[in-house]
């Protein structure tokens, strides 16, 4: 198994697979391909992310759109394919990125959230699960909240995002 960065357009392509099959075995609407191709741009033009996958016997089986800010490397966005999930694909992927993280002189990777322990299954405990093998801490913040000032715009910006 290799892990690869990849910030093509492929790269953004194979990204957006992946990502949306996850989604649609995990039976949930995730962002639309229009919110990653307005994203990734920004995100690569500033060099504050990148695209990392793991790939076996040539297949992209898992990846990750990693943000980085300040001293932090976050795990924003990602998935895995249904095939070859016995070789663990995304452990090696997360293990490899904090690795070229710390390389970089960062020094937290985020896993950005999880599923309450103590909460119903909202379809991402498996995923938290996950997440929870690598250690570390959790932290509690105040959830965001969004205020409507234009409710026509907001309508507009919602429908853009089921595309």
């Amino acid at each position: 198994m290799l892990v690869v960065e990849d910030i093509s357009q492929q790269g953004i392509n194979d990204f957006l697979s992946i990502y949306q099959e996850t989604f649609a075995r995990k039976g949930k609407r995730g962002r639309s391909p229009g919110y990653f191709h307005t994203l990734i741009p920004l995100l690569l033009a500033a060099e504050r992310g990148s695209i990392f996958f793991a790939e076996y016997q040539g297949m992209r089986v898992a990846t990750a759109l990693v943000v980085f800010s300040g001293r932090t490397a976050t795990y924003y966005y990602g998935g895995s394919r249904t095939v070859h999930r016995n070789v663990m694909a995304p452990y090696l992927l997360h293990f490899e990125i904090m690795r070229k993280a710390k390389g970089l002189g960062y020094q937290t990777y985020d896993l950005f959230g999880v599923t309450p322990q103590d909460g119903s299954n909202d379809g991402w405990t498996d995923i938290s699960v996950f997440k929870r093998k690598f250690g570390g801490r959790e932290l509690r913040l105040v959830p965001s909240l969004e205020y409507i000032y234009d409710s026509t715009a907001y309508q507009e910006w919602k429908a853009s995002e089921e595309e």
